[in-house]
């Protein structure tokens, strides 16, 4: 985006990388914290196989 906008991207930065550092943007790229976030395709996932529900992390319970 900033490209065609026609700037010059010089360097990317960002608060978390999720990629393990393998992210590649064509420019030299820092991040703050780099973090592990393993993803499994529906076949291989194991809470899929043990039959678990889905919850993402932080959401918030039904109102009792």
């Amino acid at each position: 985006m900033v490209r065609a906008a026609g700037a010059e991207v010089g360097a990317a930065v960002s608060i978390v990388d999720r990629s393990e550092g393998r992210a590649d943007l064509g420019v030299p790229y820092a991040a703050l914290w780099t973090a592990s976030a393993p993803a499994w395709r529906p076949e291989d996932c194991p809470l899929c196989k043990a039959g678990l529900p889905f919850v993402k992390p932080g959401s918030r319970k039904e109102p009792t």
